[in-house]
């Protein structure tokens, strides 16, 4: 049997962006969304009680949708008409199946970055004014 060797993705250079969409693509994000049995833990800033996953932070965590906005993602999912689509399907669109290929993908991969760093940040801060409240 011969295998072609079509070479790696044009985005696949090392990068934190590149590993980051990596992260995303096998459900791996590093959201400390996991319990130890590894059933899922709850969005700890959405109002809702959904479960955090990387298309929930990605695309659809409500806590986020100025960030999404500012780095472009709803204009994507908006240009795309995504909002009909399952949010897993949406995910992989943006992750590069929709054929997006080099510096969009390595963009997009930096706004994950910035997606996950503006949920632990909302976490922090929300944790903090919990302790605030019990301490008061």
């Amino acid at each position: 049997m011969k295998f072609v060797n079509s070479g790696a993705q044009s985005y696949i250079d090392g990068s934190p962006e590149a590993k980051i969409i990596s992260q995303f693509r096998l459900g791996n994000g590093q959201l400390k969304n996991r319990e130890s049995n590894g059933t899922l833990k709850e969005c700890p800033i959405c109002p809702a009680n959904v479960p955090l996953t990387e298309a929930h932070l990605a695309l659809k965590c409500r806590a986020l949708d100025e960030v999404r906005e500012q780095l472009g993602i709803s204009q994507w999912l908006r240009s795309n008409e995504i909002g009909e689509n399952d949010v897993n399907d949406s995910l992989r669109l943006f992750l590069g199946d929709d054929g997006a290929i080099g510096p969009t993908i390595r963009k997009r991969g930096h706004s994950l970055i910035k997606m996950r760093q503006a949920l632990f940040a909302r976490t922090k801060q929300l944790k903090e004014i919990e302790d605030q409240q019990v301490n008061d």
